[in-house]
């Protein structure tokens, strides 16, 4: 096998914020994995100090977003050991890691994740150095369909006129679950959950970023990581099987968090394997120097293809449904398209006759409506 990496070119580049302790045991695979794919680049904001973003309910001290508790596994490590392991990270993956401290305060002196600010920050400073970055988290994965490059499913969205990707996630065991595994070969997941209208991520045409919203020269709407302003509405939504981003974040609180956030209120479990990441694990291995045996990289890979019977399940936003929510007309606004999505698929479920006599009726009541 090839351990080398591929030729670096200015195609690709990465933006994310983190915090040091968090993901510290993940970091130098993450990397690795996505220099394979055809990432050149590395812009790695250095949360250091803060907890992370606050905004979520289950973030603490010690605990992420995800209600992990991410300072056990590391208490041995002091911070000036976590500074040393990103270094000898940087010194090992020389020339395509860019460290940023990013330590912005809030009116009480407190170092904030700021989010936001740091897109802005990176517009100004390092998106000219790269045509496309993917905004993600060090939890993500970047999942291309075997036998393909990102380099190649860029170029190939460019000539058709796009600029900007827009990737939907597919849910798996959290990475902290088993510290003795690479994260690759975690290929627990759920596989009844369509997430086309939840979180999505994005890589985008650098020169088509929307400079005057990030820098809040220009009025826009609500903007953040899943919705990144663009001087252009030219967006390709990549299809699930051959691009996607694989987010390493399942735990039993976020199982339950998940249920609130569908119309019914279903459920949500660890139900499936999807080992496809697993075609990598000899080159992070050969880089990470974790494991002594090698994995076969001939090994039969199931991936699983999500068929339309079992996305059903929709998951709406990051906002639980609520007496608070329901008084904003955006949420009532949503809910309404959500549920319009479910009548529509659970009509297209149905046999032909009763599809077809269903649509003939609707037809019919608009009609109506319109001439009265």
């Amino acid at each position: 096998m090839n351990y080398n990496f591929p030729p670096k070119s200015d195609q690709l580049a990465i933006h994310t914020v983190f915090l040091p302790r968090e993901n510290v045991l993940f970091i130098k695979e993450w990397i690795a994995y996505h220099i394979r794919i055809g990432v050149s680049h590395f812009y790695l904001y250095n949360n250091k100090g803060s907890e992370g973003d606050i905004s979520y309910h289950f973030q603490s001290e010690t605990k992420n977003k995800y209600g992990i508790d991410y300072v056990s596994p590391t208490k041995h490590l002091k911070d000036d050991d976590i500074d040393s392991i990103l270094n000898g990270v940087a010194e090992y993956f020389y020339g395509y890691v860019t460290y940023v401290l990013w330590s912005r305060k809030d009116e009480k002196g407190k170092v904030t994740y700021a989010q936001n600010e740091s897109i802005a920050h990176y517009y100004n400073n390092y998106a000219k150095f790269y045509r496309w970055t993917a905004f993600i988290d060090l939890d993500e994965f970047i999942y291309i369909k075997q036998n393909e490059h990102l380099d190649e499913y860029i170029n190939y969205c460019e000539q058709k006129g796009y600029n900007d990707i827009l990737m939907l996630q597919k849910k798996f065991a959290d990475r902290y679950v088993d510290l003795n595994r690479y994260v690759i070969e975690i290929s627990e997941c759920v596989d009844n959950v369509d997430t086309r209208n939840w979180s999505p991520k994005h890589i985008i045409k650098n020169e088509f970023l929307d400079g005057d919203s990030l820098n809040g020269r220009k009025k826009t709407k609500r903007w953040g990581i899943h919705n990144i302003p663009t001087k252009s509405d030219k967006i390709f939504h990549a299809p699930f099987d051959d691009l996607r981003f694989h987010h390493y974040n399942v735990n039993e609180k976020l199982l339950i968090w998940m249920s609130s956030k569908t119309i019914n209120n279903h459920r949500f479990f660890l139900n499936a394997v999807d080992d496809s990441m697993k075609r990598y694990y000899d080159f992070v291995n050969h880089h990470c120097l974790q494991k002594s045996v090698p994995y076969s990289s001939e090994a039969s890979i199931k991936n699983i293809v999500l068929t339309r019977k079992n996305q059903l399940h929709h998951l709406i936003f990051n906002e639980p449904l609520s007496f608070k929510n329901i008084m904003k007309p955006r949420f009532i606004i949503r809910m309404i398209k959500e549920l319009g999505y479910k009548i529509w698929r659970d009509i297209s479920e149905k046999p032909i006759k009763t599809k077809t006599l269903l649509i003939f009726l609707v037809t019919k009541i608009i009609a109506f409506t319109f001439v009265q």
